[in-house]
């Protein structure tokens, strides 16, 4: 809905509270006027007016004008003065904004009033890795740095999320890895399953391909991390997408064989409260 008009007929409005002396009139066009019981307009009494409208399939956007007419005569003439006052969900709270130009101005697009959702899509991608010498590995439990494992056709799988660009403005986001973890020498880590039980210890590196060191990630994480994600427009109308390279790198024990070891992350995403 263009966020200039007003709806006409205006919905249905459920008055919770009127002072005491007040009514509302019956709508005319896209206008209700709330007056004195005797017909006047004069309000000449104070308290609370609080009413409920739905704005479900009637093209109404989810906001309240208010118009204000200050009015008084004088010797030789009189004069008349205007106020807008917009009552906006989650923008004017415990109060109101109050407008004197000419015709009220603009509401704040819909979609920072009730922002869509996010609709995030995860690309799913096969990390395989080249084949390692268990002798170049080293032991989880030994003092230095891990191994760095070689990815195959790493720029063809990397991890992307999508998400509908105005579902995440004015909100931060976490990328989590829900699988357990395993402390192993002093260090949390992720475990691929080999052949006859035997394991291999992992951890996992994303950096940003927007080249935004903050926007990196460590996993396993010891605490969320959140993020503003990217708004930047991508090849999907409306849509926007983050990607990360990721680096593995791994670590073995006694119980660590030769052979295929497999393991599968899943990614979950959480807004900030």
């Amino acid at each position: 809905m263009d966020k200039n008009a007003f709806v006409s007929p205006i919905p249905t409005i459920n008055f919770t509270s009127m002072p005491t002396g007040m009514i509302a009139r019956t709508p005319s066009g896209s206008t209700l006027t709330v007056a004195n019981t005797n017909g006047t307009l004069s309000i000449i009494t104070s308290g609370t007016v609080s009413f409920t409208f739905s704005t479900k399939n009637n093209g109404a956007f989810p906001t309240a004008l208010i118009t204000h007419v200050n009015g008084y005569a004088y010797s030789g003439g009189g004069q008349t003065s205007w106020a807008y006052y917009w009552f906006i969900p989650g923008v004017t709270i415990n109060t109101c904004t109050r407008y004197t130009t000419p015709t009220p101005p603009p509401v704040p697009p819909i979609e920072e009033i009730i922002p869509p959702e996010p609709a995030f899509s995860l690309k799913s991608a096969v990390w395989e890795l080249d084949t390692a010498d268990v002798g170049n590995v080293p032991d989880v439990a030994a003092a230095g740095n891990s191994y760095q494992a070689s990815i195959k056709n790493l720029e063809s799988n990397n991890l992307c999320v999508s998400y509908v660009t105005k579902g995440v403005k004015n909100q931060r986001y976490a990328l989590g890895v829900s699988n357990g973890v395993i402390v192993q020498g002093g260090r949390r880590l992720f475990m691929m399953n080999g052949a006859a039980g035997g394991l291999l210890f992992y951890k996992l590196s994303l950096t940003s391909n927007d080249g935004v060191v903050a926007n990196n990630f460590d996993f396993p994480a010891a605490a969320a991390k959140y993020i503003t994600l990217s708004q930047a427009a991508s090849g999907v109308a409306n849509r926007s997408e983050m990607c990360w390279t990721p680096r593995i790198n791994l670590f073995r024990n006694a119980s660590t064989n030769a052979g295929m070891h497999t393991d599968t992350l899943n990614f979950i995403i959480t807004p900030q409260a």
